[in-house]
């Protein structure tokens, strides 16, 4: 779920705007001393370090899909009063940033201290203005999936020792749906949906796919597996405690609006995507494209069968979708055939010849994602694997509801996804990001990461 046109887009454009202007906080043309550079350098890169250290200890499943497995022991403290704290520790560090930022640093640094102000500033907005985190009772069901999934998957270290952690971590987690019960109200009626789904797909995942690694990790270990199996039953438990708050108390009083309105969805643009186009002229053009491509659609849905109606047309197409038991098949053949459609007509050099793991989407995850690229962290190195999700159809479906999953995999979009998730892009962009010094890769590989969560931006 990285984005190719966020972080990265932001550091490629503002590099561009330096050289080609040779304007402000140490682009080309710059008349500063060697001396004075090499110390705001030397003051901007210890920010860095303070600013992710301040992140991940915040958010220690964000520190552990990153790579840094000093985290691995830990979850998010996601109470009122952690959230005050780290609402005034960004205030802090936006404040040090400023101070830095009107010194002298170098082209690359300002560049980042771009960056990194407009994601302190959205998390600032996030926390205190929109407070997601009072309203959405869907990042705190996904969290706790999310931070034992990143530790069974990926092989950086010994079983046992990532099984210790998986019980570490299981200790904290009915925290986590205690401090949903007292921060969450007043939510809209479909995000305490979606979270009700969560809560189904996440106990699932505790009971089975959980239980069946640990099984496999703990060995002949039979004092470790018993701690496992006393952590993760506290958690299935307080899973079932959550789904009936979530279904008999929060649900009946869901009645918010999702709407952030006009000027925080501005300020969100500003500062996610440094977009500045007035809220009245974004519609306008919005309503434009949308009048265009609908245009679009007649005229191809014509080209394509004139004797049908474009719903006709469309269904036609979605009638070559895959079966159930075909959807991951069918997801490797695109990937495939896209790679070296790629490859073939030069669109870019591909830097290796390892393909994602294809397979389906955690139990967790799937009530919010159709498919997905899961990608390691920048500094991972020795658990390399890329994961391409692709959501199954459930059991308790009834036939209209996987008759529909299934049509929205037929081979036009199917492809289209690919082209998104793998090449030539997200994945495609992880293999990239290996060329960049890992700090430098925070921003398009961190950022991302945290997205749909407390402490960051929609997804």
């Amino acid at each position: 779920m990285l984005s190719i046109g966020g972080a990265m887009y932001k550091k490629i454009t503002l590099l561009l705007v330096c050289l080609a202007l040779g304007l402000g906080m140490g682009c080309v043309g710059r008349k500063d001393s060697p001396a004075s550079t090499q110390s705001s350098a030397a003051d901007f890169s210890a920010f860095v370090d303070d600013y992710f250290k301040a992140l991940f200890d915040f958010s220690p499943t964000s520190g552990t899909a990153a790579g840094l497995h000093q985290y691995d022991a830990l979850v998010e403290n996601l109470s009122a009063g952690a959230m005050q704290a780290r609402i005034e520790q960004l205030k802090g560090l936006l404040a040090r940033l400023k101070s830095l930022r009107t010194g002298t640093l170098n082209e690359a640094d300002s560049i980042d201290a771009e960056i990194l102000d407009g994601q302190i500033q959205a998390e600032l907005q996030d926390l205190e203005i929109i407070q997601g985190w009072k309203k959405n009772p869907m990042p705190y069901v996904a969290v706790a999936g999310g931070s034992i999934d990143s530790l069974m998957k990926r092989d950086f270290a010994p079983p046992s020792e990532r099984l210790r952690s998986v019980i570490a971590r299981l200790k904290q987690i009915p925290s986590i749906y205690q401090a949903m019960r007292q921060n969450v109200s007043n939510p809209p009626r479909e995000f305490t949906d979606l979270a009700i789904r969560l809560t189904r797909g996440s106990k699932e995942f505790f009971e089975v796919s959980v239980s069946r690694w640990a099984r496999e990790a703990a060995g002949e270990n039979t004092a470790l597996l018993k701690e496992f199996d006393e952590a993760n039953q506290q958690v299935v438990e307080s899973l079932k405690e959550a789904g009936t708050w979530l279904k008999q108390e929060l649900l009946p009083s869901s009645k918010g609006n999702f709407a952030i309105g006009a000027d925080a969805f501005a300020k969100k643009l500003l500062y996610e995507e440094r977009v500045e186009i007035p809220i009245e002229q974004l519609l306008r053009i919005g309503e434009e494209n949308l009048e265009k491509d609908y245009n679009d659609f007649i005229e191809t849905a014509q080209k394509i069968d004139p004797t049908k109606s474009p719903a006709k047309v469309m269904k036609s197409i979605s009638d070559g979708h895959p079966k159930e038991s075909e959807l991951v098949a069918s997801a490797r053949e695109t990937v495939e055939s896209i790679r070296q459609f790629v490859i073939d007509k030069k669109i870019v050099l591909v830097p290796s010849d390892v393909l994602p793991t294809i397979t389906e989407t955690p139990l967790y995850q799937r009530s919010g994602s159709f498919a997905s690229m899961d990608s390691p962290g920048p500094y991972e190195t020795k658990a390399t694997e890329a994961f391409y999700y692709i959501t199954p159809v459930e059991k308790d479906w009834d036939y209209k509801h996987k008759e529909e999953h299934l049509r929205l995999f037929n081979r036009p979009v199917m492809d289209l996804i690919t082209i998104h998730e793998a090449f030539p892009g997200h994945y495609l962009q992880f293999l990239y990001s290996k060329q960049f010094p890992p700090r430098r890769a925070n921003w398009c590989l961190v950022e991302p990461m945290l997205k749909g969560g407390l402490i960051t931006r929609s997804k």
